[in-house]
């Protein structure tokens, strides 16, 4: 229940504070998937997460302590073919990185 409690109060989180960011989702290898044509399309940019590992640790019998590693990973759409190598698009990204990890 902890993992559920915290992916839904990270995602609200984003979605009221990244103005940009319309779709959080849990990450399920999405982007392969669109590849395949198995995964209907999202709107970009989105940010999916993805837990990593909890490391537990007991306290007492009764007590249990977690550190979570989870990720966070941000797309947005870019076009190989863009005649105007436009490099706004290309810097975005770090900017919209800064948004999400406040």
């Amino acid at each position: 229940m902890i993992l559920k409690e915290f992916y839904i109060a990270l995602r609200d989180k984003i979605l009221s504070n990244v103005t940009d960011i319309q779709y959080v989702k849990l990450f399920n290898e999405q982007f392969l998937n669109m590849e395949d044509q198995r995964e209907e399309s999202f709107p970009f940019p989105c940010v999916f997460v993805s837990y990593d590992e909890i490391e537990w640790e007991s306290i007492n019998k009764y007590i249990q302590t977690g550190t979570l590693t989870f990720t966070l990973k941000i797309a947005i759409e870019f076009y190989l073919d863009n005649d105007n190598h436009n490099e706004s698009i290309d810097l975005y990204i770090f900017d919209l990185k800064n948004e999400v990890y406040k």
